[in-house]
């Protein structure tokens, strides 16, 4: 089973385009570091897995996450 297919379905209905380039903006090489998508979901003011499921349309994977949130 997809990632996606394993979140739930409401966090990707929430992810704008604005929101998924601002990922694409912030990714290096196809990934973002944890702190970098906590810090960006609390500018965009989104939760977390908001967040995290424009990193999974986007294809840029979270990279040494701490606490579990993507």
């Amino acid at each position: 089973m997809s990632q996606k297919n394993e979140l739930d379905p409401r966090w990707f209905d929430a992810v704008t385009p604005e929101i998924k380039d601002e990922v694409l903006d912030r990714a290096v090489d196809g990934e973002i570091t944890c702190a970098a998508a906590r810090n960006l979901a609390e500018e965009l003011e989104v939760p977390y897995q908001v967040l995290g499921a424009a990193c999974n349309v986007a294809e840029i994977r979270v990279k040494n996450c701490s606490l579990g949130c993507f």
